[in-house]
């Protein structure tokens, strides 16, 4: 569904119809991107459907176009997101961002890479991240924002030891990505939320500002600027999450 918050129309996509499954196995779908086409004045949703149960490495892309209100199929083999978390997508000057791996999670040579779609020419482009750390592993959350105009690359570790953030200089070239902070330890050692811009200032979004019980964790943001930590007295649980800067509205 899509949601204009100016109007607050409501738009139901169409239900994608897929065929073309093998017997036996179960359907799943996850929205990769959304975002703005100047070049047809149009709105396009890039969705992934691919199989489980039994595990299968099969997958088909589809877009949607808002003037058409129609699905297509997409001819493209890339590394998708099957990981039921939020901020592995961004959407910025009309390309598409996400994160996947190379591979399926439980194969030892899988690399994190970052896919960005161009959705004025579908043309595909592939940005390994050479310093991830495997989420399985080292219980490390990945998660991409945007930062001074720059796609910006965040790893989590949740057990506290650091929360590193990298911006990536050229889509394709993975030696231009650059470290541009490190805490250490992390002031947020429990979930990271995600970014949001104020004033030229961004802020991050984290959990656990004081809280020792389980219901009582406290919303906390870090001021890039000045690197002050600070609660927002906003506390529960995260369990289901999403940060997102809406133009207009102050915060």
């Amino acid at each position: 569904m899509l949601w204009n918050l100016i109007t607050q129309q409501f738009r139901l996509l169409p239900s994608l119809r897929i065929e073309d499954c093998p017997l036996g196995y179960k359907i799943l779908s996850k929205v990769h991107g959304f975002g703005y086409d100047c070049l047809t004045d149009d709105y396009k949703v890039i969705q992934c459907t691919y199989y489980c149960d039994p595990p299968g490495e099969e997958n088909s892309w589809y877009i949607y176009s808002l003037r058409s209100s129609s699905w297509r199929k997409l001819d493209v083999d890339i590394p998708y997101h099957s990981e039921e978390t939020s901020g592995f997508s961004l959407y910025l000057n009309e390309i598409c961002h996400w994160y996947g791996w190379t591979a399926p999670g439980w194969v030892n040579n899988a690399q994190l890479c970052l896919v960005s779609f161009n959705l004025r020419n579908e043309v595909v482009v592939i940005t390994h991240i050479p310093f991830s750390q495997r989420r399985n592993r080292f219980r490390v959350e990945h998660h991409l924002d945007e930062l001074n105009g720059s796609i910006a690359y965040i790893q989590h570790y949740l057990n506290g030891k650091s929360f590193d953030i990298f911006v990536l200089g050229e889509l394709g070239v993975k030696e231009s990505w650059t470290k541009l902070f490190t805490f250490s330890p992390s002031p947020c050692p429990e979930i990271f939320l995600g970014v949001v811009k104020k004033c030229g200032i961004v802020v991050f979004l984290g959990t656990y500002y004081g809280g020792t019980e389980y219901g009582d964790q406290e919303i906390t943001w870090i001021d890039l600027s000045t690197q002050v930590i600070q609660g927002v007295s906003i506390k529960g649980v995260a369990s289901v999450y999403q940060v997102e800067t809406v133009p207009g509205i102050d915060i």
